[in-house]
């Protein structure tokens, strides 16, 4: 028992005295020491994503046609002086050029006429203009010398009433304040009536002017221009051909857009319909 209670000692005290030795070694040793150690950098590549538009492709089939087709027809009478060189079927002709000319002779005997008929009415406007001053200036004289012998007439009654002269003398100044008043109303009346002359000669002159601007828009389409860059297709007339108001000249198809009716399958609908 002795042996035992012994053994029991020492196997306690060596345990006492490792948890002694080991608790010395861990106040002995310092704190831990933390070390930062930054990630490695890296270099990458960057690319920007732009947004373009979305097609969305489905075939269909159908025909084609020109958006614009012009049909030339001739707006006077006459006969064919000029032709384009190419106003031929499947040419090429740039907006502007002339490919058809009318003869325009009579035409702009027509126009030569007008105008002169017009200058007429402007110089027949303006000698009424100044005869209408003149007689306006001869008016007013008149009207001056009215109220002058009126004034005298009534001076010369007043002296005839207190008899200190003949009554001869009263009527011959009545005589002279009646003819003037007779030459006041003759140019009244001339003014008057060249009121009414003048209404007539505007008319004629407005009709005039009218008929210039007719006859040069008849005189401008004896030619025919093209108003667009086209390729032509049938053309109906020759050079010296007579044609008349409404007589089909050529063809002329619009090279700037087209016309597409197509038939597209049901399926394809939706692909459409979900990207308007």
């Amino acid at each position: 028992m002795k042996i035992n209670l012994h053994r029991r000692t020492a196997f306690f005290l060596a345990i006492g005295a490792a948890l002694l030795l080991a608790l010395l070694m861990i106040l002995s040793r310092g704190g831990i020491e933390h070390t930062a150690e930054a990630m490695p950098s890296r270099s990458v590549d960057v690319i920007v994503a732009q947004s373009i538009p979305f097609r969305v492709h489905v075939t269909g089939y159908g025909n084609v046609k020109p958006a614009l087709t012009l049909n030339g027809m001739a707006e006077v009478s006459g006969k064919i002086s000029y032709l384009h060189p190419n106003l031929k079927d499947g040419e090429l002709i740039p907006a502007g050029t002339v490919v058809v000319r009318i003869e325009a002779k009579d035409y702009s005997v027509n126009l030569n006429q007008a105008e002169a008929d017009l200058a007429a009415s402007g110089y027949a406007l303006t000698q009424l203009e100044s005869e209408d001053a003149s007689l306006r200036r001869s008016l007013q004289l008149a009207e001056d010398n009215l109220a002058v012998g009126e004034s005298e007439y009534s001076r010369i009654r007043d002296v005839y009433e207190k008899q200190l002269i003949a009554k001869s003398a009263l009527d011959a100044e009545q005589q002279k304040v009646i003819q003037l008043r007779q030459q006041q109303e003759e140019l009244q009346g001339k003014v008057n009536a060249l009121a009414s002359r003048r209404n007539t000669l505007i008319a004629q002159f407005d009709r005039a002017e009218q008929a210039v601007k007719n006859r040069k828009t008849i005189l401008e389409r004896t030619e025919i221009s093209l108003p667009f860059d086209a390729r032509i297709g049938s053309v109906a007339v020759e050079k010296n051909e007579f044609v008349t108001i409404g007589a089909k000249l050529f063809e002329a198809i619009d090279l700037n857009g087209v016309e597409i009716t197509a038939r597209l399958p049901m399926y394809s609908m939706g692909k459409l319909v979900s990207h308007v």
